[in-house]
């Protein structure tokens, strides 16, 4: 909590980028007489950022800073392609997420799916680099390929790339 003392008893006000923070599904903001504090529920990456609470009254104002991290599984990898593309092999790149989930990524995961199978198959999970040859491929045989990051947190959405 934020502990507050003055007289006259200061007027309270929670914000976060600029916008004045109201209570709703899952924020709640319980003021005393001496602390605020506020909770949010069912947290997600973007309700990272500092928190601003603020405490005016006819003898001034006074601020405080709260910085807050929501540590989460990593998005999906950026700009994934396919390049040097042969009868049985190709190498796939791609970048980190735009968003490591507040950790840092400890590997990815490669996987495979041929033709019209809806069944994927893992390549590799132990990549530590942002590319990977994929080799053995059967040749004429389409290949849809996805990579997922992985952190401390879990494992990320997928970037997939058609056939």
């Amino acid at each position: 909590p934020a502990f507050i003392s003055g007289k006259p008893t200061p007027k309270l006000t929670w914000t976060k980028a600029e916008h004045v923070l109201k209570p709703d599904d899952r924020l709640s903001i319980e003021t005393k007489p001496d602390s605020s504090t506020v909770t949010i529920v069912q947290t997600i990456r973007s309700d990272s950022g500092p928190y601003l609470i603020e405490a005016v009254n006819t003898s001034g104002r006074a601020t405080a800073v709260v910085e807050v991290n929501i540590l989460d599984k990593p998005g999906p990898p950026a700009a994934f392609d396919i390049t040097d593309i042969t009868n049985e092999t190709c190498t796939l790149t791609w970048n980190p997420p735009r968003d490591d989930g507040g950790s840092r990524i400890t590997n990815y995961i490669m996987e495979c799916m041929a033709g019209t199978s809806e069944i994927w198959n893992k390549l590799s999970s132990t990549i530590k680099d942002t590319k990977y040859k994929a080799t053995n491929l059967t040749p004429l045989k389409e290949y849809t390929f996805r990579v997922r990051a992985e952190n401390m947190y879990g494992i990320g959405e997928p970037s997939q790339h058609p056939p």
